[in-house]
């Protein structure tokens, strides 16, 4: 009897280990930066982040604690914490807002908000639920970013 039980449990132990050991991170980068608001203080803007999941069976993220250059302006630590769905081979648009204030991004963020386009770093950690449990996935991404003005 002891011997089916830990038959079991070991086979639904290997059954676990094989859905991490199909886990593909997801794949992550910055589509878009939208400035909704400047002040005298600060000002916010969305940093619209694409998350892909190239798996072949949905997750579903948890949180995301990230880390936002663009143009050399440090815009983070960032966090969002909130759950979204990520479909299997699809690309899922994600929106983190972003406050801040002048004194803690530095005078290039007031010159590099007003470009059309700017070079970015975006690094961090999202953290996911997979069939093998939860993840947390660290990610790094360089690119150019679009910067758009929100309209009234």
């Amino acid at each position: 009897m002891r011997l089916a039980l830990f038959a079991v449990v070991a086979g639904l132990a290997g059954c676990a280990g094989n859905s991490l050991a199909n886990f593909v991170q997801p794949k992550i980068s910055l589509a878009g930066v939208t400035v909704k608001g400047l002040g005298f203080t600060g000002g916010s803007l969305d940093a619209l982040l694409t998350v892909n999941n190239p798996n072949t069976f949905d997750i579903r993220g948890t949180k995301m604690d990230l880390d936002l250059d663009i143009g050399g302006a440090k815009f983070g630590p960032l966090h969002l914490d909130q759950v979204f769905s990520l479909p299997q081979g699809v690309n899922t648009p994600v929106t983190v807002p972003v406050i801040f204030k002048w004194t803690d991004v530095g005078s290039a963020a007031r010159s590099v908000l007003g470009y059309g386009s700017a070079p970015y770093t975006l690094s961090g950690k999202i953290y996911v639920t997979t069939p093998g449990g939860d993840q947390g996935v660290p990610f790094s991404q360089q690119g150019t970013v679009t910067i758009s003005q929100l309209r009234p």
